[in-house]
């Protein structure tokens, strides 16, 4: 007899009936702003994908609004996508994930690591940013926790709403 191992990504949702619903993660993926290419390198950089707190929905909730900074001045750095979500064990707390979309046309994801998630080429502790881009990634790094009334105006309906559905 020959064992097979199967991996499958998905949540598997109670509605308190007999009926439920998969949603598998890149459906999950297909939910956020995300452009096509964004969207594409995260299919095939699974380890980005899944160390992505809007991913990760046993703890945080999505918002499903991002910001874009075109040229951030960041060495090597041409568009800092920041990836809200809400901390469910914290509070509620605002936390942002960076991507960081460098000039060699990958991306590098700068997150507070779980800890099944093991730091790689494009998955990075959020407190390194200093260390890679100098002192304006520590201003990213001083940034990525924020209040509500630090949040971009276009953004805070969307952190609103994440907040409401969490309580």
């Amino acid at each position: 007899m020959t064992d097979y191992k199967m991996s499958f990504d998905a949540t598997l949702s109670f509605n308190g009936k007999l009926d439920y619903r998969v949603t598998t993660v890149e459906q999950l993926l297909d939910q956020e702003p995300f452009s096509p290419d964004v969207r594409e390198w995260l299919r095939q950089h699974t380890e980005v994908r899944d160390a992505l707190k809007i991913i990760i929905r046993q703890r945080f909730v999505p918002t499903h609004a991002i910001s874009i900074v075109k040229n951030p001045l960041l060495k090597g750095v041409k568009e800092s996508i920041g990836i809200y979500s809400i901390d469910t064990h914290r509070g509620n707390q605002i936390k942002q994930d960076y991507l960081m979309h460098e000039d060699d046309d990958t991306f590098v994801l700068f997150t507070g690591l779980p800890r099944r998630i093991k730091p790689s080429q494009f998955v990075r502790h959020v407190d390194t940013l200093e260390k890679r881009y100098g002192p304006d990634g520590l201003n990213f790094f001083k940034d990525h926790h924020k209040n509500i009334e630090d949040v971009p105006k276009e953004i805070r309906p969307y952190i609103e709403r994440a907040i409401k559905n969490v309580n």
